[in-house]
């Protein structure tokens, strides 16, 4: 009996899936004629499942884990504005003027 094989990926989060490979192994009457399914016993379907997370479940959860960064350093006393450093200043000891770092 041939068997016909489809593995897909299964998201741990949406469950969305997508077809990863598709594969043919060929029974030894379907060799000898080089034609897949031309035995009589018919065909085999399988399904084998992988799970793993999709694209759009990983950048859902990096886009929260930054929010939650950046929430964090502002909570922490400002340390970030805008996704960035914020700016810090100090005055120069020889000329005393500020210089923004």
């Amino acid at each position: 009996m041939c068997t016909y094989t489809t593995h897909i990926r299964v998201c741990a989060r949406c469950a969305r899936e997508d077809t990863v490979l598709i594969s043919e192994q060929l029974c030894q009457v379907a060799k000898a004629s080089g034609v897949f399914g031309s035995c009589l016993e018919g065909v085999l379907y399988q399904r084998d499942a992988t799970g793993h997370r999709c694209w759009q479940c990983k950048e859902s959860v990096r886009v929260a884990v930054a929010a939650a960064v950046i929430g964090a350093g502002v909570a922490a006393g400002g340390r970030f504005v805008g996704g960035r450093r914020a700016r810090t200043t100090m005055t120069m000891p020889a000329t005393g003027r500020r210089r923004g770092w």
